[in-house]
This record gives C-alpha cells, structure tokens and sequence, in this order.
C-alpha cells in the first residue's frame, strides 16, 4: 500500500540528519527484493521462499511458517548482544495460527543469552524475552491493541532500560538489575528459532519496513517511523437531514471491506463511498484479510437545517496540517448554513492575516506564501449574513504539528 505522503515519510530529513550514523540495516521489502538498502549490505539469508505481498509502505514480505524464514549476517545481529539498540517493524500475523515466533536470537532455548519476539495469537499480546542467564532478564508480555491487524512495532534499549513503542508510542518499560549481556554465536532469525516445536511456531504472516540501529532512538524518532493502517481518513462530521458525505479511507492492503449499518451507505462492501444517514449514526469499516479483521469507526452526526439558526457557527479548535491526510485542513464545520459569506479570515498573534477566503467551502491548509506556519494559537473571523444582519464570529485555532 503506497500512501500519498512516502515520500515525506521514507527517511524524512529529520529522520535521517538525526539517525542515519546509527542505521545498521534497513529492509524495506520493496520490489520484492529481500536485501539491505542502509548501504552495509547485510542481506540475509533466506530459506524456502517467502513471497512478495502488499505492505503498509509499499511491499511486504509472506512468511510461510512450514517453510520461509530469513537468517541475518552476525555483523548486523551482534548489535543486538551488548550496547544500546533500535528494532523496529511492521507485522501483521495470521491471527487463526497458534502462537508464533517472530525474531529469535539465542542458541538453545535456555534463559542463557537470549533475545525473543513472539506473537501469542490467543491473547492478541506480544512476549519479549532478552535475558543474560535466569537471573538478569528484561522479560514481559504486552496486550496489543484490539481492532487491528497491521502493528508497528519498536523496541530499544539504553543501558539495563528496555522500552516498547507500539504505532509510535511508548507503552512499556523494564529495567534489567544490570546491562544485558545477548552476546552469542547465533544470527538474529525471522522464522526460526531452537524454541520451535509443540508450544511455539514459525511465524506465519507479513513482515515490512525493518529497521536495526545502533542506538535508541528517541520518542519522536520511532514516531517518525510509524505510519496508520486500515484507517478511516474522514474525520467525526455533521450531515445535513437528508445530505450524502463522501467518506474517505487510507490505501489498504486488506481483501474485503465491510460497512456497518449498511443503510444509507451507498456501496457497503467498498472501503470509499457515500453515506446519506437517516439519523445520528456511528459507522463501522471491518477491513478482513486472511486470518485477522481491523476495524475503524466514523460519527455522522445528523442535523436538521430548520432547527438551526444561521448564526450558530461552528469551527473547530485545533487541526494538525502535517501531511498525514488526517485533520490536515481547517473550515467552517457547518458553513452550508451560510447565506452569504462576506469574508473568512485568520490572524497570527501579531495580527498578521495569514489565510483569507470568500468561499465557504475554502479551506486553509496551514500555510502563509507557499510555507507552513508555526505551531500555536491564530485567531479566527468570519463574516457572514445572518438574514439582513451582517454578523461576526470570532475565535481561536490551535495549529498542531
């Protein structure tokens, strides 16, 4: 799934001018070639024959779990043995298989010098196991989030910290008692693992974009990485009594789509359509691929015209123009109520217009001459006639970035 904004998401400047001396490897999966693009060349080694499929950036790799798994050199996999680190990656299991390893590194299956991720299908959780010996281990497990299917995941460590990022936010900590020693002679495994038998299987699923780097990565690094999946991109909205919206949703890779209710939705089992609801309604988008089902939610909040007065403005408080689709634009809410709409403008704090529009169905897109404002408070004034009144709505917006 290629979005429209990969190219300001794929190693953004800030990313990049930030990160880029510590990037060990990176796999992409794009092209559907399994190899590094860091510039190291640390391809890995590859058994049976995974197969290229649709991913959140471009394409993914399928992992067979009777067949598929990759082997990484030890020059990239020894990074994960002593010193700080960043493993980052998308996944998106077949939740209908048992519970499966995912990345393995250890030698037996021992507490000794270990390091293992695991999806436990029955729990929708994450088990993380790095441990030294049976004494000095930074082991837990982690709830997912339900309605999902792709999931970003990043995990880091400085020192005996070890912090867990799921879609660009961090929501685990462990403290080791002292500095993990994972030093082994074993490579770091997608699919493989000394572990694997009766209670734990290869991993069956889609991996993409894998990063490994040399140092943790702060906060705002790892949410630079993460993109949303399987996501309504139309916000929370009103609809005139008897009005269709059109409702729009990122690119997805999943194979069918189903919306719920169906009434009033134009074509109920495509991703995009028309709504034209008969009363205030929170719709459902499943999104269904082979062994997992997402899911997304919008409100249509109804309104009828008659009962309101033309004077009852409505603009929101705050969006965030920053290239992701979502809440990317600022208007009127309700501008359809408008008769005659005399000017819409927006001010900076030193009383600079910034954005003027004579249309009421303009929109700002957070930029003054071609360039992004700053993040931070601008007032708002919008004149209008109110019948034969001219009247004059004023406000403040907060632009977020």
């Amino acid at each position: 799934m290629r979005h429209l904004f990969i190219a300001i998401f794929c190693f953004s400047a800030a990313f990049v001018s930030a990160q880029i001396n510590s990037l060990v490897g990176y796999y992409p999966f794009d092209d559907c070639k399994i190899e590094d693009k860091s510039g190291n060349k640390l391809n890995p080694l590859i058994t049976g024959n995974p197969t290229c499929v649709c991913g959140v950036l471009g394409s993914a790799v399928h992992f067979d779990p009777a067949s598929d798994a990759l082997a990484f050199p030890l020059t990239l996999s020894n990074y994960l043995g002593v010193g700080s680190f960043t493993l980052a990656f998308y996944f998106r299991a077949d939740k209908s298989s048992p519970d499966q390893l995912i990345f393995s590194k250890r030698e037996d299956c021992s507490p000794n010098h270990a390091f293992a991720i695991e999806y436990l299908a029955a729990g929708n959780q994450l088990k993380i196991t790095m441990s030294e010996d049976g004494t000095n281990q930074s082991n837990f497990n982690y709830n997912l989030p339900p309605g999902r299917c792709w999931y970003h995941i990043a995990l880091s460590r400085s020192g005996t910290k070890t912090r867990l990022y799921v879609d660009g936010k961090q929501v685990y900590s462990a403290d080791a008692p002292k500095t993990l020693s994972l030093v082994s002679a074993d490579s770091l495994h997608i699919g493989s693992s000394p572990c694997i038998g009766a209670q734990i299987t290869p991993f069956a699923g889609d991996i993409d974009e894998m990063y490994l780097f040399r140092s943790a990565l702060t906060d705002a690094n790892i949410a630079d990485l993460y993109q949303e999946s399987d996501k309504i991109l139309s916000n929370d909205k009103f609809v005139y009594l008897g009005k269709s919206t059109q409702i729009d949703v990122l690119p997805s890779c999943a194979q069918s789509f189903s919306w719920s209710p169906s009434q009033g939705v134009a074509t109920p089992d495509s991703a995009n359509t028309l709504i034209t609801p008969e009363q205030s309604t929170t719709y459902t988008l499943q999104f269904s691929y082979t062994g997992c089902t997402a899911t997304d939610t919008i409100r249509l909040r109804v309104v009828d015209p008659a009962t309101i007065d033309c004077d009852q403005l409505m603009l929101p408080s705050a969006f965030t123009p920053n290239g992701d689709q979502l809440n990317d634009t600022y208007r009127i809410s309700n501008a359809d109520i408008i008769k005659e709409l005399i000017g819409f403008e927006i001010f900076d704090r030193w009383g600079n217009q910034v954005f003027q529009a004579m249309d009421i169905n303009t929109t700002w897109d957070g930029n003054f001459k071609g360039q992004p404002v700053n993040p931070g408070t601008y007032m708002y004034k919008v004149r209008f006639k109110c019948g034969n009144v001219e009247l004059v709505k004023s406000g403040s917006v907060q632009v977020i970035r």
